[in-house]
């Protein structure tokens, strides 16, 4: 209720309507330029600027697949994803949304300025008309425009519309209302802009237009900071005299001084700061808080003296709109550059308000001293006389003011007209870089800094053109210089950022260090300080530092890096309610998935990212760990997904890693086939990635025990420059029983490599040790001769090795070895024998699903359905369950069902001959010859070195009338196995031939 009497009742309770109807709309209008004044004070020029994030996608190996051959061990790597996320300054925010607002807002009081002074029939109006249309006319439309044979009637436009239809209403309509006034201005307004902007060459015409007439802005609202200047001081001894009138003992002369002088003093001593003269002040008060106060006491204030200047201009009603309008205008310029980070003008509204309140203040303080001792030494009501009696004219106020300010002004070398002039070239740079006018706005921003090299917002914007264009030395010198004397942590991170990039870690650590001196509550500096701390390998300082980050403000960056830094330092995460967040931030939940890889937390993970449209850096990485997290997954639609961002990768710049990623997850789920085609297909046109890829397909090979496979695979990887492979092919060539061909690698390689010299050595030990020695040595040796040895051992010798080891794991592995021997030689019996052995050795749930698997493939091959039945459920999470219900239904006569089983035992299970042969045999007979064929192709494809397949795919080829296949099959046979035995499956192929050429 205060409130809206001091406003409503004691200002315009004595006005007409239509009067009260403007005042009122332009007080809210005002309020909303106050309320903007504070949030952009407030924000600081630090609005112009933008946090944007350099995530650099780093990588962590990790075992997705280990696993045993002979006494090695081995592990299938792939990389885990892990992005790290660096705060920089992006470029500068230059919004023609807000200018265009800003833009009509000014033009609007600029046209209820005119409408208002058309009204007053004195030097007023000429001299406010002049000031109305001189801003109109610094707009300099003309630069809109390719034909200068129209500028001088562009330029000329708004003194001729304007001023014209001010001077009609002026001078020949004196009768017209104030709405219908400020209705013709308004339309003639937006048809002028209107027809302006729309044959413009920018489509931000409007931007420059606002652009080139700030500086009038900008010196009409340094008039209205010079008007209110002294309403302070005024409000002051208005308090005084009302502790007097009211009777209260604080009310005397001396009260006035001592608040005048302290408030003086205190303003003289911030602007000594301000000027870098001193480096102390008495109470550190906002100057823009200080012209927020003057212009609201102005409004009594210029009410109060209305009387003196009641026939120049009346406060009730145009002097009020007047008021309001260049005080709203004031507001909204000054929130303007501060939004847009133009810190040169700030200075220069500062500046202004510390001179024109001194001086002005003073002038002020001196008309009432000269004019008022009297009634102020005995305790009178000064402010009730302050506006009537005087004999020392009120003039004196703006003239002590004036020259006291330009004392000042000329005393500091005029910088302020430096600090006017560099800010509007840096405005003009804005409109410019607006329209992606690039070289035009360096060459203003350029001109900015000859007038004041130092001012922040043109070196940063220079810098960041300069950075687009990866000229970083001249980038950085740029953000240096906009450190000088407004910094902002922005430029310090893009200083570091430079620097980082230039292997100038301590450096830029150090600069972090310098900004944070300034912006200690900055979490983004202490984020990127973190990271580099963890660069040069100090995790210790790295985790002080982002917990530091955290505390000051919760952000979902520095918590994704926080965790991606205990991913890769293999540390637990403390809170871990973070590894559940359904938050939307791709980069966190990339990071949380590694954590949950990486720690084997197995939890439901998000799946939203994989149907993103846009294939980013980071909407890979979640591909990619999502993915490995879910490895096992045989979902066809997220298999799907994998092809269709392969297909949008149309610039390739993660289809390598994508199509390697799809032949992992077919080799864990879909079909083993398919993974090998993909991998032998990425491998031909990668040189410089694609021993990588063929060390993994020999991995695998070496896994399924497609030794001679694995040994040629190693080989071309090792030629493509994959160092461990080398040792892998001696290895792979040694589980194929050619001892002297692995010696032969090992030594080639020893010689530089010594964990090939040591492999080499356990090699010569097990290869010349002497049978009747090696029984009495360790189990581990036993285990190690009969492995490599068995191909060469009698069948006594087998058995006595066998039973001499006690170790229960060496025993198992021994035994798994002996049933595969005998049950690739088709002797059944002692397939059991060793079954049976196996089972005494009381193995664990890993041994046990092997054990079962021997057993359904022993008693597939010799035909025992009922113990089928009594084993299969445990081996039912195996791939080889499928091969055993396929061989039950077909044994029950299911056509379907074992079609059905058998096709998915085909694809998962490739590189089984015994499987292969099987479900080819199986189609023939239900002379499905071409699904048989197809079988017994893919057979080959992945084990080429199988004589029994390679037998089934000639004859097959013949059935299906394709005799050149049938050749070639036919002379791989013989490459395959003895002459002997070439010579009886040759007439096996002979009769078969003969019997399809009669048909």
């Amino acid at each position: 209720m205060f409130a809206k009497n001091i406003i409503m009742l004691s200002i315009t309770q004595n006005w007409n309507k239509e009067s009260k109807i403007i005042y009122y709309s332009l007080i809210l209008l005002f309020i909303a330029s106050i309320i903007t004044y504070f949030y952009a004070t407030i924000v600081g020029t630090e609005s112009y600027f933008e946090w944007q994030i350099d995530s650099k996608i780093d990588t962590i190996p990790l075992s997705i697949d280990d696993f045993e051959t002979g006494i090695f061990q081995f592990s299938i790597q792939y990389d885990v994803y892990v992005p790290l996320q660096t705060y920089f300054g992006g470029n500068p925010i230059i919004s023609p949304h807000f200018t265009a607002i800003t833009f009509v807002l000014l033009i609007l009081f600029v046209i209820i300025c005119l409408t208002t002074l058309s009204f007053l029939n004195n030097w007023v109006y000429f001299l406010g008309t002049f000031l109305c249309i001189s801003y109109l006319f610094m707009q300099q439309i003309d630069i809109l425009y390719d034909d200068f044979s129209y500028s001088t009637w562009l330029s000329l436009s708004p003194i001729l519309i304007f001023g014209g239809i001010s001077y009609y209403f002026f001078a020949f309509s004196i009768q017209t209302s104030f709405f219908k006034r400020f209705l013709v201005f308004l339309i003639f307004a937006c048809l002028y802009y209107f027809v302006i902007l729309y044959f413009a060459n920018s489509k931000n015409g409007y931007f420059y237009i606002f652009s080139y007439s700030s500086i009038a802005a900008i010196l009409i609202s340094i008039c209205f900071i010079a008007f209110v200047a002294y309403e302070i001081v005024y409000g002051c001894l208005k308090l005084v005299s009302y502790n007097t009138l009211t009777g209260g003992k604080q009310g005397n002369s001396i009260h006035f001084i001592i608040i005048f002088f302290l408030y003086i003093t205190n303003l003289i001593l911030q602007y000594l700061k301000n000027s870098n003269k001193i480096d102390f002040e008495l109470l550190p008060i906002n100057p823009f808080y200080i012209l927020l106060l003057s212009s609201l006491l102005g409004i009594y204030g210029f009410r109060d003296r209305s009387n003196m200047f009641s026939k120049v201009l009346p406060f009730y009603p145009f002097g009020a709109v007047l008021y309001i309008c260049w005080a709203t205008f004031c507001c909204i310029t000054i929130s303007y550059f501060f939004i847009t980070g133009n810190d040169a003008i700030i200075e220069v509204f500062e500046d202004a308000i510390h001179l024109t309140h001194i001086g002005f203040g003073i002038g002020f303080f001196l008309y009432v001293s000269l004019n008022y001792k009297y009634w102020v030494l005995q305790k009178q009501p000064v402010s009730t006389l302050v506006y009537t009696f005087q004999p020392v004219s009120f003039y004196s106020v703006y003239g002590t003011g004036i020259l006291i300010v330009m004392v000042m002004f000329f005393y500091n070398s005029m910088f302020s007209y430096n600090q006017i002039m560099a800010g509007w070239y840096s405005q003009i740079g804005d409109a410019y870089l607006s329209d992606n006018e690039e070289v035009m706005s360096e060459e203003y921003y350029g001109k900015s800094l000859r007038f004041e090299f130092q001012n922040h917002k043109s070196n940063y914007a220079l810098a960041s053109i300069y950075r687009n264009r990866n000229n970083f030395k001249d980038a950085k010198y740029l953000y240096e210089k906009a450190l000088l004397k407004k910094p902002t942590a922005f430029a310090y991170a893009n200083v570091a950022q430079i620097q980082t990039a230039d292997n100038q870690v301590l450096e830029a650590i150090f600069k972090i260090k310098k900004g944070l001196l300034i912006f200690k509550k900055s979490p983004q500096l202490y984020n990127n300080l973190a990271l580099l701390y963890h660069q040069i390998n100090m995790p210790d300082s790295a985790i002080i530092y982002f917990n530091k980050s955290i505390s000051i403000q919760d952000l979902e960056v520095i918590k994704s890096n926080k965790i991606a830094l205990g991913s890769k330092l293999k540390f637990e995460i403390a809170d871990t309610s973070i590894l559940n967040t359904d938050s939307k931030n791709i980069a966190l939940q990339t990071t949380i998935l590694a954590y949950k890889i990486l720690n084997k937390i197995s939890q439901n993970n998000p799946s939203k990212y994989l149907y993103d449209s846009t294939l980013s850096p980071q909407n890979h990485a979640f591909i990619q760990n999502y993915h490995i997290a879910n490895l096992n997954d045989t979902d066809s639609l997220k298999m799907m997904q994998i092809d269709k961002m392969i297909l949008r990768d149309t610039l390739n710049n993660f289809k390598n890693d994508l199509v390697f990623l799809k032949a992992i997850k077919q080799f864990y789920t879909n079909s083993k086939l398919q993974a090998f085609r993909a991998i032998d297909d990425l491998q031909l046109g990668n040189d410089q990635t694609a021993g990588k890829y063929l060390n993994t397909m020999g991995l695998w090979a070496l896994k399924l025990q497609l030794y001679d496979m694995a040994t040629q695979i190693f080989g071309f990887a090792s030629n493509k420059g994959e160092k461990t492979s080398a040792i892998n092919q001696a290895i792979a060539a040694a589980e194929s029983g050619k001892p002297v061909s692995a010696m032969q690698m090992l030594q080639s390689i020893s010689k530089s490599d010594t964990s090939a010299k040591e492999i080499q050595l356990i090699f010569e030990k097990i290869y010349s040790s002497d049978y009747n020695k090696i029984l009495l040595e360790n189990d581990e040796l036993k285990y190690q001769f009969l492995h490599y040895n068995l191909l060469n051992l009698s069948e006594s010798q087998i058995q006595n090795l066998f039973y001499s080891i006690n170790n229960n794991q060496l025993k198992f592995k021994s035994g798994c070895d002996l049933f595969l021997y005998y049950f690739d030689k088709n002797e059944w019996p002692k397939c059991k024998i060793f079954i049976d052995e196996l089972e005494k050795l009381l193995p664990n749930a890993t041994q046990k699903l092997t054990l079962s698997q021997f057993k359904i493939k022993y008693y597939i091959a010799t035909q025992s359905i009922i113990n089928i039945q009594n084993e299969i459920d445990k081996i039912k999470n195996s791939d080889y369950w499928y091969f055993a219900k396929g061989f039950l239904a077909q044994n029950f006569n299911k056509k379907q069902e074992s079609s059905q089983f058998y096709t998915q035992a085909s694809k998962k299970l490739s590189f089984d001959t015994q499987v292969m042969l099987a479900t080819s045999n199986y189609f023939s007979k239900i002379n499905e010859h071409q699904q048989s064929y197809e079988i017994l192709l893919d057979a080959i494809t992945i084990n080429p070195y199988s004589a029994p397949l390679f037998k089934a795919y000639t004859l097959q080829s013949l059935k299906l009338g394709i005799p050149s296949f049938a050749e070639n099959g036919l002379a791989q046979v013989q490459k395959l196995v003895s002459q002997s035995e070439f010579v009886a499956f040759k007439k096996i192929y002979d009769k078969e031939k003969s019997i399809l050429m009669q048909q």
